[in-house]
């Protein structure tokens, strides 16, 4: 009579008489089929909380969650079109960028590469680079000094560290009187970043964008513009309209096109755990 009165119910009625031992064994095996049941449901949310912040960090955490360009090719007064996302709903930072595919030799090896321009103040506003860094930092990558910051297995692959000469070869050409050339430039590396995603750390070298407007001829003009949402999720509806704001001005896409797979695999994932998790409920 001195235990508390819930304690005391669960306990009366979990133990049974000896003529009411086969309703003991019921309640005992329901407790423990809640208890599963309660054990089931928290590692499930758990194992997609888990997959949505390693989306979130690793996969998109150097892809633009949405990215405006030109209309009808580059896009030009990108400060213009910066200034009109600052403030927008769901848009937390926007960052230009000069985007091509060039190749990097150091002494004998090559390795084609995704060489992205970006403005070293800007860019934290739309991705995790600056935090990514092993050795080096954005701020590095100066206009007119040709610098230039590789992903950790591009580096390793090529055999080089910070200080070292690597030569990028853009596909586009010159005239000269030997003939038709292609467009080299000697980089220094500045800085080598891991993501600890090998589509990144293999395949891509950041510098800065005045760099790579001269080294693909763009003049003062961009690829385009990167948004940073605060739900990566409403990439798709907030790009369709902004579509529709810009049609005929500028182009739209976002993540969910150009990592069509990633989307899949999500899509995939949330209605398999919904399946999971109501047949866990159920029972």
């Amino acid at each position: 009579m001195f235990k508390p009165l819930i304690l005391y119910v669960g306990l009366r009625y979990t133990r049974a008489k000896r003529r009411t031992r086969f309703i003991s064994f019921i309640t005992l095996t329901s407790i423990l089929g809640i208890a599963l049941g309660v054990t089931a449901l928290i590692t499930v949310l758990s194992v997609m909380n888990g997959f949505e912040a390693e989306l979130r960090e690793r996969i998109l955490g150097m892809t633009s969650h949405t990215t405006i360009g030109g209309y009808y090719g580059d896009l030009k007064n990108w400060e213009e079109l910066d200034q009109k996302m600052k403030g927008r709903p769901h848009v937390e930072g926007s960052a230009p960028f000069v985007r091509g595919q060039v190749m990097i030799n150091a002494d004998r090896r090559v390795s084609g590469t995704l060489l992205r321009g970006v403005l070293p103040e800007y860019e934290p506003r739309v991705s995790e680079i600056a935090d990514k860094m092993k050795s080096g930092a954005i701020t590095d990558l100066k206009p007119g000094q040709f610098g230039v910051i590789l992903g950790a297995e591009l580096a390793n692959y090529l055999g080089v560290i910070p200080g070292d000469k690597v030569t990028v070869i853009s596909p586009q050409i010159n005239s000269t009187p030997a003939g038709i050339l292609p467009r080299l430039r000697r980089f220094t590396v500045t800085g080598v970043f891991e993501v600890g995603m090998y589509e990144y750390d293999r395949n891509m070298a950041i510098i800065h964008i005045d760099d790579a407007a001269k080294l693909f001829r763009m003049g003062d003009s961009v690829s385009g513009l990167r948004l940073k949402l605060d739900d990566l999720f409403n990439a798709p509806e907030i790009s369709r309209a902004l579509a529709k704001e810009f049609i005929g001005t500028y182009r739209v896409s976002d993540w969910t096109k150009a990592h069509s797979n990633f989307f899949r695999a999500i899509k995939t994932e949330k209605r398999v755990m919904f399946i999971i998790l109501l047949l866990i409920v159920a029972v």
